[in-house]
Order: C-alpha cells, then structure tokens, then sequence
C-alpha cells in the first residue's frame, strides 16, 4: 500500500485492511520541498497596522506569536487551529513509519509576506501598512540574540490539502521505542506546512528554537534589526 494511502487511511479513520478509495489518499509534502535558511529570491513582506510599523522603526518593537496563540486566535486569516499538529512519516530503508503528533511549541513565530505587498491580503488581515526585510539572514540573527533563542529557521510555506510531511532520518533513529523523538520524523521543515485554504497569504516564516515551551506571544523591542528592513 502506498504512503499517500496508508496516510490517507490515518486521515480518515479507515481500516488499511480494505482498499482505500482514491478520493480518501492523502497529498503528502516532502521535507526537501521546504528550503529552510535559503535566502529567497522574492521580497519579504512584513504587513502589519501603520501604528505597529512605526513602533518597529522607532524602537524595534515587535510582536512574536506562538503556535498555541494560532490555535486559538479567533480571525479566519490570522487563527488556524491546525498549528503544530500533523502527521509525519520518517524513513530509512527498509522501515517506514507514521505517527500522528503535536509539536513546536517551544518555537516562536514571525508570520510575513512572500513578494510585493498585496493590497488584497492586507485588506483581509486588517492591515493598512508595511514594511521590508531587506537582509532575511542578520535579522532572524538579531532576534535570536535578543530573545536568548537556541536556533531559527526561515523560509517560505509550502501548502498543502493534507499536513502529512514525509522525511528521512538517521540510522541510528528508533522505530522500536515510543517517545518524544517521533518529533524528529521529519525536519523543522514541518513547521512550514500550511493548509492549502491558507494560500492565498503566500506566507513567508521565521521560527526560533526556544530553551522550553512558549504559550503566548513575546514583546519585544529589538532596534538590532532595524538596520536590516526598508520602509
């Protein structure tokens, strides 16, 4: 049976004891279609009220949300209740294996725009301004400083009908033992999937890897990182 159909079968509650119907197969989304820490050629967009632009370019000042504040945020483009939760399928020949888990909540995350700022999608977020970063690399680096964070991540979202992400892993990785390492089926590169209902806001993200979980969003003024995007 296929990986699309066995997931598929995960998705829907199925027996993978009978066929699975093709309509029920599930999209899957490999992790090397995710080009974490690769510079993009497309702007980075920053959409946000004309207010909260200001107070980035007078002080640094900027909000970073968590996957636990996602979950809950009542907006149909801001909120998506399916953060942090997928299903992951590792490999390394001849074992496969799948798990349906919740994780990234020890991540903070920075959600922008990838191309020209788009009037449409600013509209629909609220938004009325904005601003671009210019140098993806030094300013994910100056807000890891800042914050103490252990790593980050950037890169455009891929979009998908289903969040099931497919990844390698190492040798020495574990089929036989059920723990926290399920995580690690795949990559960071699961962060980045997104259902395809959001694919209209072409969302460009930063993660940073914190020490411990982070449930609400984080305040912070970093005036490091100004230096590194353009009105």
């Amino acid at each position: 049976m296929s990986i699309q159909a066995l997931a598929g079968a995960l998705l829907n509650r199925l027996s993978i004891h009978k066929p699975i119907p093709l309509d029920k197969f599930a999209d899957v989304v490999d992790e090397s279609r995710i080009p974490l820490n690769i510079v993009p050629e497309r702007p980075v967009i920053k959409m946000a009220k004309s207010e909260h632009v200001e107070a980035f370019f007078r002080d640094g000042t900027l909000r970073l949300g968590t996957f636990s504040y996602y979950n809950e945020f009542d907006h149909e483009e801001i909120g998506d209740r399916t953060e942090g939760s997928f299903i992951l399928v590792g490999q390394h020949p001849p074992t496969t294996a799948f798990v349906e888990i919740s994780g990234g909540f020890n991540y903070y995350v920075f959600c922008c725009y990838s191309g020209d700022a788009d009037d449409a999608c600013m509209h629909r977020f609220g938004y009325d301004s904005s601003y671009r970063i210019v140098e993806v690399e030094a300013f994910a680096t100056a807000i890891q400083k800042r914050i103490g964070a252990i790593s980050y991540r950037f890169s455009e979202c891929a979009y998908s009908k289903d969040k099931v992400i497919i990844g390698k892993v190492g040798s020495d990785f574990d089929f036989n033992v059920m723990s926290a390492r399920l995580i690690d089926l795949v990559n960071e590169a699961k962060y980045f999937v997104k259902p395809v209902a959001y694919s209209n806001q072409s969302e460009f993200r930063f993660t940073w890897q914190m020490p411990s979980d982070v449930d609400v969003p984080l305040d912070i003024k970093c005036p490091e990182a100004i230096q590194f995007c353009e009105r």
